[in-house]
C-alpha cells in the first residue's frame, strides 16, 4: 500500500507556485493548515492531466482561440502540460492567448485584466518550473518580470506579491545571518519582537501569508518543498498559532531529513539545521503536538490513498471531472461508506445513573422547601398585619 502511494505521489511533477486552472481551490475551499501539513490533500495521477490535455488539444485543432471560455480552456491545458513536466509546451499555448486577450480587452477591460493576470502568473510558473529542471538563471529573471507586470495590472491580488517575493528569494539564495534561516517571507528575529498574537502578520504587511502558503503546499505538487512549509511555520508562529506552526515545522524537518534542500545558503549539519528550523517555536507543548501530528499524518495518508484509488479507477473507466458532472458526487458516497460507523445493536434501556437520580431528588426537595418557606412567610405577615377594616365594619 505504501509503495503504491509513493508511486502516485511521484507521478505529479512539483511546481513552484499555484497556477490558475479549474482545479485551483478558492479561499473558501482551502484545507486547514493542519490538514495541508499532514497531507490530507489531493495528488492526482499523470493520467488525470493527460486526459485533460488530450481532450483540449483535440478541441483546439484547426480553430482559433476566440472566446473567454477558450482562454480559460487554454489555462487548463497549459497547467495540465506543466504538471506533466512539459513547461515549454505550456508556454507555447499561453503565448497564443496574447492576441485574443487584446481583442477582449477592447470590449471588456475588466475581463482583459483578469485573463492577463492569469496568463502572466501561469507563464511565470512555467518559467520557474523550467528553472528547476535546468537551473537557467534567465528563467527566474523572466518569471520575476512577468510577476511584476501582474502586480501592476492587478494590485488587489496579494498572491502576485508573494510569488514575486519567492522568485526574488530563489534568485538571491540568501545566506544565514541570524538565528532564523532565510525564508520566502523575509521574516527575521526582529519580526518576532512583540509578536506571537493575532494581527501580527497584518502589522508586518504580510496579511494572507498563511492562506497563500497553505494553498501552495496543498495545491500544485508542493508537498515536497521545505521552504514553503518553513515559511508557513513562521507565519503561524507570528500569529500565535503554535500548533499549526509546529505541524509546518515538522513537515519541513521531515523533508530536510529525507534529503530535500532549502534554497538558502547555510553551513549547518543535519542536527543544527533541524534546530534552526524550529528556533522560532515555543517549546512548551511540542511533545503533545508531535503526537497529534503523527496521528494526523497517518489519517491523512489513508485518506489520500483512498482518494487516489478512487480517481485511478474512475479514470480507467473513462470518467473525468471535466466531462462528468457527477464525478465527485460518487466520491462523497464512497467516502461516507468508508468512514461510516459500525452498526450498533440496541442493548435495551440503560440503567438510570445514580448521580442523575440524586440530582432529581435533591432538586425536587429544594423546590418543595422553597415553597414551604414562601408559604409560611406569607401566612406570618398576613396574621401580623391584618387587612384594614372595610367601610361596613366601620
Amino acid at each position: 500500500m505504501i509503495a503504491r502511494l509513493a508511486l502516485v505521489l511521484l507521478l505529479c511533477a512539483p511546481l513552484a507556485a499555484s497556477p490558475a486552472d479549474r482545479d485551483r481551490p478558492g479561499d473558501n475551499w482551502l484545507p486547514s493548515p493542519a490538514d495541508a501539513c499532514a497531507g490530507r490533500v489531493d495528488v492526482y495521477p499523470a493520467r488525470y492531466y493527460e486526459m485533460r490535455a488530450e481532450r483540449l488539444q483535440a478541441g483546439f485543432s484547426g480553430r482559433a482561440i476566440v472566446t473567454e471560455d477558450d482562454l480559460l480552456a487554454v489555462d487548463d491545458l497549459a497547467v495540465a502540460l506543466l504538471r506533466l513536466g512539459r513547461p515549454d509546451s505550456a508556454i507555447v499555448w499561453l503565448d497564443r492567448k496574447q492576441a485574443p486577450i487584446e481583442a477582449i480587452r477592447e470590449r471588456d477591460p475588466r475581463a482583459g485584466v483578469l485573463h492577463t493576470d492569469r496568463t502572466l502568473k501561469n507563464k511565470a510558473m512555467c518559467l520557474v518550473a523550467r528553472w528547476r529542471q535546468g537551473q537557467n538563471a534567465s528563467d527566474l529573471d523572466q518569471a520575476l518580470e512577468l510577476l511584476r507586470q501582474a502586480e501592476t495590472a492587478s494590485r488587489h491580488l496579494h498572491e502576485n506579491w508573494f510569488l514575486a517575493r519567492e522568485v526574488e528569494y530563489l534568485r538571491a539564495r540568501p545566506e544565514q545571518r541570524g538565528t532564523l534561516l532565510p525564508n520566502v517571507l523575509g521574516v527575521t528575529e526582529e519580526h518576532f519582537r512583540d509578536a506571537r498574537r493575532a494581527g501580527s502578520l497584518s502589522r508586518l504587511k504580510l496579511s494572507a501569508a498563511i492562506e497563500n502558503m497553505t494553498r501552495r503546499v496543498s495545491y500544485g505538487g508542493e508537498r515536497e518543498n521545505p521552504d514553503l512549509f518553513y515559511a508557513l511555520s513562521l507565519a503561524c508562529a507570528l500569529e500565535g498559532r503554535d500548533m499549526e506552526a509546529y505541524f509546518a515545522f515538522a513537515r519541513a524537518a521531515q523533508l530536510v531529513d529525507s534529503g530535500a534542500r532549502l534554497a538558502c545558503r547555510h553551513s549547518l549539519g543535519p542536527t543544527a539545521l533541524r534546530a534552526a528550523l524550529g528556533a522560532h517555536l515555543n517549546p512548551g507543548r511540542q511533545q503533545e503536538f508531535a503526537a497529534q501530528f503523527e496521528g494526523l499524518q497517518r489519517t491523512g495518508a489513508q485518506w489520500r490513498l483512498r482518494r487516489a484509488e478512487f480517481v485511478e479507477q474512475a479514470l480507467a473507466r473513462g470518467g473525468h471531472p471535466d466531462t462528468d458532472p457527477g464525478f465527485w458526487s460518487r466520491w462523497q458516497d464512497e467516502e461516507t461508506r468508508a468512514v461510516a460507523p459500525a452498526p450498533i445493536t440496541d442493548p435495551g434501556p440503560a440503567p438510570e445513573p445514580i448521580v442523575g437520580t440524586a440530582l432529581f431528588i435533591g432538586g425536587g426537595a429544594m423546590v418543595l422547601f422553597l415553597f414551604l418557606v414562601v408559604g409560611g412567610l406569607a401566612i406570618y405577615f398576613a396574621r401580623r398585619h391584618p387587612p384594614a377594616p372595610s367601610v361596613d365594619e366601620l
